[in-house]
């Protein structure tokens, strides 16, 4: 009888070229959650002798006692296929995420394992979701050394008004002309992935001489500040390097928008 002898960590899988020629191990969902001392595959049973029980991914790689590798494939089950207006599927994905909820692609849309309650959610926000069977294989979600997102934050943020920056000095804002008139510019923010990354890199745009006012959303992906009107082009660039410095896998893009304010 075959028997699994090692769970590689996901750093450590072979090259595809070899996975392609692996043994699959095809399961579903919520047998990759927990498993026992055993596998029922199409080459019979297959017993475990690892210690390390964790919730398994889609391509982790078993070892057994001849040196074989075997690789964790999804299983045909139920699945809900969310499907309406784009910006709302994406708010929705992103809270799904962040809620631990696994997520995975899907045509026009995303999929999403049937969980109590969950079809009834996504309809009252106006999505469509519909029932199919198909393997389900979630968005692989990185996970830092030491928690958190990886930022450096260690889990979380705090920040405070009028608190300084933990640079060692206070920042000084030149006051804008009494005559000049400002503008609130919107422009487009990607690959800001937590709410702990945002606030760090509005934090350090807020710090620009010449910005009086910043948001920051990741989950609309925008990001808007107010500047005098005559300001506002050479601002960009230079919250560009900002982000850059502070979280350099951000892009902002260039202003979409510009609007008269007080």
């Amino acid at each position: 009888m075959t028997t699994f002898t090692k769970l590689l960590p996901p750093e450590a899988a072979p090259a595809k070229p070899i996975l392609d020629r692996a043994h699959p191990l095809v399961l579903t969902s919520a047998q990759r959650m927990s498993w026992g001392d055993a596998f029922e595959t199409d080459a019979g049973t297959v017993t475990v002798a690892v210690e390390e029980k964790r919730p398994l991914l889609v391509n982790d790689v078993f070892v057994d006692d001849q040196g074989h590798f075997w690789v964790v494939r999804p299983a045909v089950e139920k699945v809900l296929h969310v499907t309406g207006d784009f910006r709302t599927m994406q708010e929705a994905a992103a809270a799904l995420i962040n809620r631990g909820v696994e997520v995975a692609e899907a045509p026009e849309g995303f999929a999403v394992l049937p969980l109590p309650n969950i079809a009834k959610m996504l309809g009252m926000i106006g999505l469509e979701v519909t029932e199919v069977e198909e393997a389900f294989e979630p968005i692989r979600i990185e996970r830092h050394a030491h928690g958190g997102c990886g930022c450096g934050c260690g889990g979380h943020h705090h920040h405070h008004d009028d608190e300084e920056c933990g640079c060692g000095h206070k920042h000084h804002h030149d006051e804008p002309d009494e005559n000049a008139k400002f503008v609130k510019c919107k422009t487009e923010l990607t690959d800001v992935d937590c709410p702990n990354c945002a606030e760090k890199l509005k934090n350090a745009i807020s710090e620009i001489d010449g910005i009086y006012n910043v948001s920051v959303n990741h989950i609309r992906e925008r990001l808007i500040f107010v500047c005098e009107s005559e300001k506002a082009e050479k601002l960009i660039d230079e919250i560009k390097k900002v982000a850059a410095d502070a979280l350099p896998e951000a892009n902002v893009g260039e202003i979409l928008s510009k609007e008269e304010t007080e």
